[in-house]
């Protein structure tokens, strides 16, 4: 997409779970259809059972399991349930000490892959939390965008999904460079 990325940090899916143990579980919207899933699935066996409802409270393996929620409907909600999951995180991370946001940080750590040394890591942290910079809202672009995509059956290939290149490489460029509005409380 021509963007370049100076810093990077790589986390397998297990890590969710450590981090929702630690914070004490993350609340999520959860749909009929998804619990449902989770009870009655014929193609894969889930361990875990999730209820359906508005702020479900998901410890760290059903916060994994949701995320995971694959054959029920599209890629493009599987990643949306991830989403969710990490803006559940994000959010319940806002409510913690700083005692408590230290200790779950030098926890996680160690489970990144990351081109950052642990300092730099700890450095950023303090600073966005002396700058308050946990009170900004969660921005996301979903790529390929919406009406920038179509199915094709590829000879050879099979079932794909084709997406506008330069369309795409557009939007995320405009997403990435958009200024996005302080809160009143950082600008003071």
């Amino acid at each position: 997409f021509g963007v370049e990325i100076p810093y990077y940090a790589m986390v397998d899916f297990e890590i969710f779970t450590t981090i929702v143990d630690s914070i004490g579980g993350i609340n999520v919207d959860v749909s009929e259809k998804e619990s449902y899933y989770t009870y009655h699935s014929g193609h894969v066996k889930v361990p875990v059972r999730i209820e359906a409802g508005e702020d479900v409270l998901l410890n760290g393996e059903q916060a994994l399991w949701y995320s995971r929620i694959r054959y029920l409907d599209s890629d493009f909600m599987r990643t949306q349930r991830q989403r969710k999951v990490i803006t559940a995180i994000v959010e319940k991370s806002k409510t913690l000490s700083m005692d408590k946001l230290y200790s779950l940080a030098k926890a996680i750590i160690p489970l990144v892959k990351t081109n950052l040394e642990s300092k730099e890591i700890l450095n950023m942290g303090t600073e966005a939390l002396a700058k308050k910079l946990y009170s900004y809202s969660i921005v996301q672009q979903q790529i390929p965008a919406n009406g920038t995509w179509h199915d094709e059956n590829i000879p050879g290939v099979g079932a794909s999904l084709v997406m506008d290149l330069e369309e795409n490489q557009e939007i995320l460029h405009n997403f990435l460079s958009e200024k996005q509005e302080l809160p009143e409380e950082t600008t003071k």
